[in-house]
């Protein structure tokens, strides 16, 4: 049996009123203001339902919590392969570029479970999630983590000497990239016509969803 959302009241999918009514299968027209309410017409097409925005939310956390399951795995996956070992001989490890692109499954892997955490993220801030801008954030930190673990383990392969300097200069380009990707998903994210100010009013619920009732 399909899980269905019970009907109450959510935040508008249009970003016009600070709540509208949900009847267990569609939204409706009923919306609600400051606890004042009144009926305008959805104008979004193809407007998700109110659960689908909490469970976006949750695959975010889980792809947060995933991206460091998945550099474990890859730490695992470079012990195999020969380009990293438990504290012995490092004289037979694989370097250069050979070893980076035997370790490549390994960071594609974790930057893969880390960009899909920023992705639900923000479709859960873009479909109204309560939350939906913390996870955004903590998923783009995890992404941060997971980009800056491979180029430091790529310079740490491939360069003998000053791996530390060009570490800190990639850094600085993985920094560069995953606030730009922030700034793009909280733009897709607030496209809508939400403002930050709003969003910021509504994630904090200063509407009392329960004190307002629809109209008949």
């Amino acid at each position: 049996m399909a899980r269905t959302t019970p009907s109450g009241w959510f935040s508008d999918p249009d970003f016009r009123h600070d709540s509208r009514y949900w009847d267990g299968a569609r939204w409706t027209d009923s919306v609600g203001d400051q606890g004042v309410t009144g009926e305008d017409p959805l104008q979004s097409r193809g407007a998700t339902s109110p659960g689908q925005a909490d469970h976006e939310r949750v695959f975010a956390w889980w792809c947060f919590g995933g991206t460091f399951a998945a550099t474990l795995l890859s730490g695992i996956w470079s012990l195999l392969v020969g380009t990293a070992s438990m504290g012995g001989d490092e004289s037979e490890l694989v370097r250069g570029w050979s070893g980076v692109i035997r370790n490549l499954p390994g960071y594609l892997l974790v930057v893969a479970v880390a960009s899909l955490g920023v992705w639900f993220a923000a479709r859960s801030l873009r479909h109204g999630a309560r939350g939906g801008r913390s996870a955004l954030i903590a998923t783009s930190l995890a992404l941060l983590f997971a980009l800056s673990s491979a180029t430091r383990d790529s310079a740490e392969v491939v360069m003998t000497t000053r791996a530390a300097t060009v570490t800190w200069i990639l850094f600085a380009v993985d920094v560069l990239i995953v606030g730009g990707v922030y700034l793009l998903a909280r733009r897709w994210a607030s496209s809508v016509g939400l403002s930050t100010s709003e969003h910021r009013r509504r994630s904090r619920g200063t509407v009392a969803h329960d004190e307002i009732r629809p109209s008949s």
